[in-house]
């Protein structure tokens, strides 16, 4: 990157760094916002598959539990392996399973392409955080640009509902999964174009403890959340097991220090407090009355009244 700095003029930097915030944007849009539309498809989907809501309950939580699982694992690839590699290949994955998701011939398939776009979602979200922090060493000019990332965050969500019920209307269902298509691609190029590649194999590690026990404790919590609606004794051993595992995870990581895959010091920081406190409420803001009304769906009478609970 120093190099590319040194060869090109100065309003061609500026350039270049905007065109690559851009692109990291589109990568939070596309994760995003297919979140957001997904959650208003489940009874056309349903209807098109004749599925029941079990089934259904996975087209939503596939996504989220492999996106959780896989979420600190795709952080440490793209320090190993090149942030835009990483990124690249999130890109790719999850392009490639919207477009699968979009002509599933049965909801097994559905469901496994929603899985796999969680994968993708794993590995372009902490690689697009890297790449931020590599392109803009500058701490305010960091600030800037990860505001303008974190906002994107909330224009999905606010956009996502609006546009996924317009395509509804419109097109169909395979319409939500479609229309990320394009913004993947355009992501997958301009990565290629005006992204840099770097990464830190010196000062980062594969620790297999860690990795499972890290995955086990996101994998755990996730579960327990989505399983509570139906078995709340299975959320509760898995919700046990999570802790078993977050605590072997913390007890691996304070051998490591700043070489840990999550070193714990940055909890210490103030403003990553508030920035972990505001993002769980946004995720418990969306998430948890989506999951009140399917609880509430469960006890009423009639598939009827168990569809309209979807809404």
């Amino acid at each position: 990157m120093e190099c590319m700095h040194a060869s090109n003029p100065s309003h061609l930097r500026l350039r270049h760094r905007n065109l690559a915030l851009v692109t990291l944007c589109l990568a939070v849009l596309i994760a995003q916002v297919d979140t957001a539309v997904v959650n208003l498809a489940v009874r056309r989907i349903g209807q098109a598959f004749s599925s029941g809501l079990d089934a259904l309950q996975w087209v939503v939580d596939g996504y989220n539990l492999v996106y959780a699982v896989m979420l600190l694992t795709g952080g440490l690839l793209a320090d190993l392996k090149g942030r835009r590699l990483i990124f690249m290949a999130g890109a790719a994955i999850f392009t490639a399973a919207s477009l699968l998701c979009a002509f599933s011939p049965m909801i097994g398939v559905l469901i496994a392409a929603r899985a796999t776009a969680g994968l993708g979602a794993a590995l372009l979200m902490p690689s697009s955080l890297a790449i931020l922090r590599v392109m803009w060493p500058d701490q305010a000019e960091r600030g800037r640009a990860l505001g303008i990332w974190a906002a994107c965050n909330g224009v999905a969500m606010a956009i996502g509902p609006t546009l996924g019920g317009a395509l509804l209307h419109a097109f169909g269902w395979p319409s939500i999964f479609l229309v990320v298509v394009p913004i993947g691609l355009a992501a997958l190029v301009l990565a290629a174009l005006v992204i840099p590649e770097s990464a830190d194999p010196q000062e980062r590690y594969f620790d297999g403890g860690a990795q499972a026990f890290g995955a086990a404790a996101l994998g755990g919590f996730a579960f327990a959340a989505i399983a509570m609606r139906e078995t709340p004794p299975v959320a509760l051993i898995a919700a046990f097991l999570a802790m078993v595992s977050l605590f072997s995870f913390i007890t691996i990581e304070r051998r490591y220090g700043h070489r840990a895959m999550v070193p714990l010091d940055i909890f210490e920081n103030t403003i990553f407090q508030g920035i972990v406190t505001a993002t769980a409420g946004m995720t418990f803001g969306i998430y948890g009355p989506s999951s009140c009304c399917r609880c509430s769906g469960k006890k009423q009478d009639g598939s009827a009244r168990r569809w309209r609970a979807l809404l």
